[in-house]
């Protein structure tokens, strides 16, 4: 039988708990205690544990598949964590599973808005500082698509830089690069700037290249698709040195038939062009007006007028058929005609090769285009009176024609009896437009101008 004390202890209990069920009091309400395995409710008021151990204030183990502890609420934030003092941390996560997170944010919300699953602020310090020994120390990944027929897409890391900053930014100082990037259906890298006279992609090197290209062996050169680089636009490569000695496009070709610079149509030096070493197939040219009465032909040999201006400001020479005993000058080429200042661009398309992807289509913009420099459009062999030609004053010369009158392989030639034509030179000839090379299959009559 239980002693009187644990009876009128029984008793006493009993009857509070009978006086609260009576009275209407929830169990943990405010004022009360904190009562375990019932739903707790403080009303209005707020609910605080201050400790100074140097362990957890609060710890709870969940030995279930549940969640150890989980904050809702209806406009505010579910948990929030500060740390005032001088280290520590506002909320710290750790995990020792290697497939779980240590902290793990989500918005299951179904609509597309301006919140995030994670909201970060640092004020005067590093919004999110993310180190790894092993993996990425960050990692983004975009897996849905809001567009239609599959025209959207999202960035796996966007960044908006701030005035002298970077909307991305990497530091390759212990490693490979700053940033690396790889395979993409257009691009592994993709620049676009919408401001006037702002570069898509800025490369600066303190003591190195500023831009570093390689492109690989095999697919389709036709398409460009070994091209270390690959551009459309006003200029498809621009290069600019301010240093003394310095290059502001350089090719290197390491032998094999490999060529350092190769350009397909026209090329224009506005300053001093040199080549050092043997100059194999090299001719030099220049651009000249047909000062006489009567047309000059392909192939003829001309003699110096004078010299005048082109309407872009650019010194020209006036040239006549060479008579017999003249200074040669040069060859005829064939005539030449000034192109626009300026022409209307329409967005046009290229097809390229794309990795995995095969053909895509790129647009270019439409506008106006404006020359760098004079261009000269290509005319026919013959040149009429006062129009524009080009002038062979050096190297290899192929040309349709009738090859030198009497000459043979090897023979200098120069103008005879009839002015601009040219046959084996006499031994009384006093000035020489060069050497008769032969004939070509195609009947091309092949001279090696070199006036004297």
């Amino acid at each position: 039988m239980r002693s009187f004390r644990e009876r009128t202890r029984f008793a006493t209990l009993l009857a509070v708990g009978l006086a609260l069920v009576g009275s209407g009091v929830v169990a943990g309400a405010a004022g009360g205690n904190f009562i375990l395995g019932q739903a707790n409710s403080a009303g209005t008021s707020n609910t605080s544990l201050t400790t100074s151990s140097t362990g957890n204030a609060l710890l709870v183990t969940q030995n279930g598949t549940g969640t150890a502890i989980r904050g809702s609420t209806g406009s505010g934030s579910g948990i929030a964590g500060f740390f005032t003092s001088g280290s520590g941390s506002g909320v710290s996560g750790v995990v020792g599973n290697q497939n779980s997170y240590g902290v793990y944010a989500a918005n299951d919300s179904a609509n597309e808005g301006s919140g995030a699953a994670l909201r970060v602020n640092g004020k005067q310090n590093e919004g999110i500082i993310a180190t790894s020994d092993d993996m990425n120390a960050v990692r983004g990944l975009v897996t849905g698509c809001d567009g239609g027929l599959g025209l959207c897409g999202g960035n796996g890391v966007q960044g908006q830089g701030y005035f002298l900053g970077a909307g991305v930014y990497g530091d390759g100082t212990d490693s490979i690069a700053g940033v690396m990037a790889t395979e993409g259906i257009s691009a592994a890298v993709y620049a676009t700037s919408a401001a006037t006279d702002i570069p898509a992609v800025y490369a600066d090197s303190a003591d190195g290249t500023g831009v570093t290209a390689f492109g690989r062996l095999g697919g389709d050169q036709s398409n460009l698709t070994d091209a270390g680089g690959a551009f459309m636009g006003a200029n498809g490569v621009y290069g600019q040195t301010d240093t003394g000695f310095g290059a502001g496009v350089y090719g290197l070709a390491n032998g094999g038939l490999n060529y350092a610079v190769f350009a397909d149509g026209n090329a224009y030096v506005t300053g001093n062009f040199g080549v050092g070493g043997t100059c194999t197939g090299c001719t030099a040219a220049l651009v000249a007006v047909n000062g006489s009465s009567s047309s000059l032909q392909q192939g003829d040999a001309v003699a110096l007028e004078g010299v005048t201006q082109a309407k872009d400001g650019s010194v020209v020479l006036v040239v006549r058929a060479a008579k017999k005993n003249d200074t040669v000058i040069g060859v005829v080429q064939r005539a030449l005609k000034a192109a626009p200042d300026s022409l209307k661009v329409t967005g046009g398309k290229r097809s390229i090769k794309v990795n995995g992807e095969g053909d895509q289509d790129v647009a270019a913009a439409s506008g106006t285009a404006k020359a760098l420099a004079g261009v000269w459009e290509e005319g026919g062999a013959s040149v009429p009176a006062d129009s524009y030609l080009r002038v062979i004053t050096g190297g290899v010369f192929a040309f349709d024609g009738a090859a030198p009158a009497d000459a043979e392989v090897g023979d200098a030639v120069a103008v005879g009896e009839k002015a601009g034509k040219l046959g084996k030179a006499g031994a009384d000839a006093s000035a020489k437009a060069g050497r008769f090379l032969g004939t070509l299959k195609d009947g091309s009559v092949v001279l090696m101008v070199d006036p004297s």
